[in-house]
């Protein structure tokens, strides 16, 4: 069941999707270089849906994979949202699957560190995606510390986040990338961090108003 949070009651949430509304019209007429050449490729332009709304769906297996890897639920839904705007079965051009968008190589690699079998077409479930991925995602936590550091190694490798973290022209205390030098990540991590923030904002006004 989908569920839809209204935002016309908060200026805050509404600038912010006009804003993401006028990003998308720049990225349409091509005034935002996105490195649309690179295996690393975004994904369409999320949408917050209409009149300041967000989507909230697949709550159960959120919840789950929240409680499971102690990842907030607004960061999930904001890799769901970025990544690929509630649909289970899109993949990319880079051919990462589903709704957070794990690429099959991965996937079988997280299979065999549990010892499971390895079927690529599970990455189409959301119960799947949204467990995997978001444990994928807490691992890269670990690994770096820092939640923006994270989000780029999930977009970018972490092969490659780890160069830049050893480059003091990209990071200054070797734990964050002040200075993104790839222009893709640099708009993906914007993108997590705006959709995060909106989440954070109206699922902890739900929980106030229960």
């Amino acid at each position: 069941m989908k569920r839809r949070f209204q935002g016309s009651t908060s200026l805050y949430l509404t600038a912010l999707v006009l804003v993401l509304s006028l990003l998308v019209a720049l990225a349409a007429l091509g005034y935002l270089a996105v490195d649309q050449l690179e295996a690393q490729m975004l994904p369409e332009r999320p949408s917050a849906g209409e009149e300041g709304s967000l989507t909230v769906a697949y709550e159960k297996e959120v919840a789950a994979a929240s409680e499971k890897y102690g990842v907030s639920a607004a960061r999930i839904y904001a890799v769901i949202l970025t990544e690929s705007s509630f649909r289970p079965e899109v993949i990319s051009k880079a051919g990462a699957v589903g709704l957070m968008q794990m690429l099959p190589s991965t996937y079988e690699e997280q299979c065999a560190k549990r010892g499971i079998a390895y079927d690529p077409e599970d990455l189409k479930k959301p119960e799947v995606n949204i467990d995997f991925c978001t444990e994928y995602l807490r691992e890269l936590y670990e690994m770096t510390g820092n939640w923006d550091t994270a989000h780029l190694a999930y977009h970018a490798g972490i092969g490659t986040v780890k160069k830049w973290l050893k480059d003091p022209a990209c990071s200054v205390d070797g734990v964050t990338v002040q200075s993104v030098p790839k222009e893709s990540s640099r708009i993906y991590l914007e993108r997590i961090r705006e959709a995060h923030a909106l989440y954070d904002r109206v699922l902890k006004q739900e929980e106030t108003a229960q």
